[in-house]
């Protein structure tokens, strides 16, 4: 759980911040997308997170 949490929280705070500014990060986005951007950036993490727990002790200890 330690492992998969280091993976995935450093991430968090840049696209927070990029979800809080996306209309300068991404300027050719359209503006009321910056939800569907969010909403997907969460659920990549979430898949990661939930991928790393099952499968991320396996990983570590297979070398």
């Amino acid at each position: 759980m330690r492992f998969a949490a280091g993976v995935v929280m450093p991430g968090r705070p840049g696209d927070a911040a990029a979800t809080l500014l996306c209309a300068q990060a991404f300027p050719a986005m359209p503006t009321n997308d910056d939800v569907l951007f969010a909403a997907m950036m969460l659920w990549g993490y979430g898949v990661i997170l939930a991928v790393l727990i099952l499968f991320g002790d396996k990983l570590v200890r297979a070398r």
